[in-house]
């Protein structure tokens, strides 16, 4: 039975009812790979709002209806990762938001993101990789001499 909260969410955002299935699912799953299909959910909905060009209207649209505290410059999938698990930990919000960034750079289609998964390393792995790839902030320090 879907919360308050949820069928708000569901009114305004209708693309995300799999998303929140796919969460529900994985509360009560606790498989190794239990987290894959709702990864590719999120991915799904990213995908489809970069593809119209209304990711950031709409993420703006989420964060402020979810209440999430999230920065100005978030990406879609944490939004999303925060709007509809928001009992996940920091770190691992971080980490998914992060692997499905680099799937979205590389272009991998929606029904491949698991297969990419496996292919590259694991989500770990893509996490650490788009940390490399897509630095967040330019790093910069003074010369200490």
């Amino acid at each position: 039975m879907p919360s308050d909260n949820q069928k708000k969410l569901i009114a305004l955002f209708p693309e995300l009812t799999p998303v929140l299935s796919a969460a529900t699912k994985l509360n009560r799953d606790n498989g190794r790979y239990a987290f894959h299909d709702y990864l590719t959910e999120v991915y799904r909905v990213g995908w489809h709002w970069s593809r119209l060009k209304i990711r950031k209207r709409r993420t703006a649209g989420l964060a402020n209806l979810a209440e999430t505290d999230t920065r100005n410059n978030a990406h879609a999938f944490r939004v999303i990762i925060e709007a509809t698990y928001p009992l996940l930990p920091a770190k691992m919000a971080s980490r998914w938001t992060r692997a499905l960034e680099l799937a979205l750079s590389e272009r991998v289609p929606v029904p491949e993101l698991t297969k990419y998964f496996k292919t590259s390393g694991g989500v770990a792995s893509c996490a650490r990789r788009a940390a490399l790839a897509i630095p967040r902030r330019e790093m910069y320090r003074k010369n200490w001499d």
